[in-house]
């Protein structure tokens, strides 16, 4: 899913972060939403029982150059994310 350039970290306890060098808005939104759907079709089970829950992924996108440093960077991203989180579950 990702190149050797890309980046995936915990944030915080909830967040994760993945860091696309070379990847524009147009690029990321799509790629977001892949993540969304392939997390949402994967069924929450325990040792030996059948699926009883469902994972949801809210995503907030941001990129370089409308965000000049790291903060910036890392401020959109929690908007958006804030946003997708308010309209519901599984959202980006």
């Amino acid at each position: 899913m990702t190149r050797k350039i890309d980046t995936f970290a915990k944030y915080s306890e909830s967040v994760m972060g993945l860091l696309l060098p070379e990847t524009d808005l147009k690029q990321a939104i799509p790629l977001a939403n892949r993540i969304r759907t392939q997390v949402a079709s994967q069924p929450v089970t325990t040792l030996g029982s059948a699926p009883y829950a469902k994972l949801t992924v809210s995503v907030g996108v941001a990129s370089f150059p409308s965000c000049v440093t790291l903060n910036d960077l890392v401020g959109e991203a929690t908007r958006n994310l804030q946003a997708a989180q308010e309209n519901g579950a599984t959202r980006s």
